[in-house]
């Protein structure tokens, strides 16, 4: 089962986006909460390799938090979600979650396609 977010985690996150850089090193997107929000060094938005963070809430949501921004997802079910990004939270779409041995891949309605390892994200095992 995956674990979810909360409200807060997205202005965390878009804060945080705001913040730091844009070198591939290892970055705290987290900033030091790591009970329900894991660092990670290789995501993935349409292949551009980046670090991100998965962060997990509630029942119904989540977020992949990358430096520039998040990705909030609205879980519908284990599979589906709507996906709700931009600056402003201007789009939105629908999203497919498939998985390999190693990472979770969403592809997007709009042909976005966000990668993250799953396998490093300990509070979801």
């Amino acid at each position: 089962m995956i674990a979810h977010k909360s409200n807060s985690l997205r202005l965390i996150g878009l804060g945080l986006a705001l913040a730091f850089g844009s070198n591939a090193d290892a970055k705290d997107l987290c900033d030091g909460n790591s009970y329900r929000c894991t660092n990670l060094k290789s995501c993935s938005i349409n292949q551009k390799i980046q670090p991100c963070a998965y962060g997990s809430g509630g029942a119904a949501n989540s977020a992949i938090i990358f430096e520039h921004g998040s990705f909030d997802i609205e879980w519908q079910d284990e599979e589906f979600a709507v996906i709700t990004y931009g600056e402003n939270g201007e789009h939105k779409s629908n999203a497919e979650l498939f998985y390999n041995k190693k990472n979770s891949i969403w592809l997007l309605d709009n042909g976005v396609v966000i990668k993250f390892p799953s396998s490093e994200i300990t509070h979801l095992q």
